[in-house]
This record gives C-alpha cells, structure tokens and sequence, in this order.
C-alpha cells in the first residue's frame, strides 16, 4: 500500500512539474528549388502492313534508326525502357460485317534526357524519325531524399530562428526541445507540354518544341516546442 502511494505522488509530482514548464510552440516550412536530374520523353512508333510480319519489320526499322540516333545522342542504356512491340489485327465495320484491313505494330520507349541542354536539339532530331508521337511529360530527381532532408535542415533552422524572436520579446531564452512534429514533404513538378506528332495526312509537326524546365520544389514543415527559461 505504502509503494502504490509513492508511485502516485511521485507521478503526480512529475504531472505538476511538467504543467509548470514555460514553453513555446512554433510552426515553420521553407522550399528547396533545383533543376530536375532528367526529363521523361516518351516516344510511340506505330506502322501498319497488310501483314504482321511487315508490320513488324517496318516498326523494327524504325526502333533501329531510334537506337542509333539515342547511341549517338550518349542515352545511357538504364535511361531507356523499350516495350515489346505490340501486334493486333486492324478491322472495319462495313454493313454489320468485320473485314480484316491489315496488322498494326506498335512500340514505346521512354527515354530519360539527363542533359538539359540538348533537349531542344534532341527532340528536333527526334521529329526527323519516322515516329507516331514524341512527348515530353515532366523531370524527375535520382534522389529526393537529399533535396527533403535539406528542406528540413532549412524548416527547422527558421523554426528555431522564429522561436528565438518570439522569447526575446518575452524577455525569455529558449531551452531544451521538448517535442519536434514532422510535417508531410512534397515535390512539386511543373509538367512539359512539349509534343511531336503525325498527323493523318503523314506529316510532322511540332506543338510548343521549346522547352521551358523551370526548378522543381521540394517542400518540408515542422512544429516544434521549445522550453522557456
């Protein structure tokens, strides 16, 4: 009996101590800006032939020009992903009857351009291939987690900083951290709109080619208390 009476005055006692504690509670979030490591461009080749095996020959023409154009261009081979060809009878409705037109082939690569640089130059010397559709959809980091950790060095350096102010002008001093809160990151990509495409009469043309990459975001938030003394 005597022992349970000592654990609760002595948890009451430190219950007592803690609600006295003078502290501050500040919320602070800050943005790193950088240039993405690399920019998605997907590439689609479609071809049709009264046959598969023409279909696909015709579309293997092309990936081999597109090859030699992302060797000469130094695309490292990680930074291409090329899909199967993809093969399927073409048909037409005509009076409630299917009639067989032909073979479609078709293929997409997605390439990672990691100079930025050259992208104008690469996506000119795409539209001269042979290509169903060349999009260009957004950049992308190797590695975020660098770019968060430091959007949170940065959060909680201008928490501290915002808690240091506001005690002073209590005629305060900060003290030992009592709780750090972690908000949730995120990054923010601004998104190309940059297409080549082939229209139905065959021939190429460019929609908005120009590329306007701007930093992408990497945002943190913090909540943080500090002691008051």
């Amino acid at each position: 009996m005597v022992k349970k009476l000592l654990i609760l005055t002595l948890y009451f006692l430190s219950f007592s101590t803690f609600a006295k504690t003078a502290f501050i509670q500040v919320n602070a979030d800050t943005k790193v800006e950088a240039l993405p490591d690399y920019i998605k461009i997907s590439v689609s080749i479609e071809k049709q032939a009264k046959s598969s095996a023409q279909a696909k020959a015709k579309t293997d023409t092309v990936s081999e020009a597109l090859n030699v154009l992302l060797n000469n261009e130094n695309i490292k081979e990680q930074d291409i992903d090329q899909a199967r060809i993809n093969i399927y009878p073409n048909y037409l409705w005509d009076k409630g009857k299917r009639l067989l037109q032909g073979y479609k082939a078709s293929r997409s690569v997605l390439i990672k351009l990691r100079d930025l640089d050259s992208y104008n130059q690469f996506i000119k010397n795409l539209s001269q291939l042979d290509l169903q559709r060349v999009s260009s959809d957004s950049g992308g980091f190797d590695n975020t987690s660098l770019l968060e950790e430091e959007a949170l060095v940065k959060a909680l350096g201008k928490a501290k900083a915002k808690a240091a102010v506001m005690a002073k002008a209590l005629g305060s001093k900060l003290g030992e951290v009592l709780m750090i809160q972690e908000g949730r990151a995120s990054v923010i990509q601004p998104r190309l709109y940059s297409e080549v495409a082939v229209d139905s009469e065959n021939q190429k043309h460019a929609i908005n080619g120009e590329l306007n990459m701007k930093p992408q975001t990497v945002s943190a938030s913090v909540t943080v208390q500090f002691e008051l003394k």
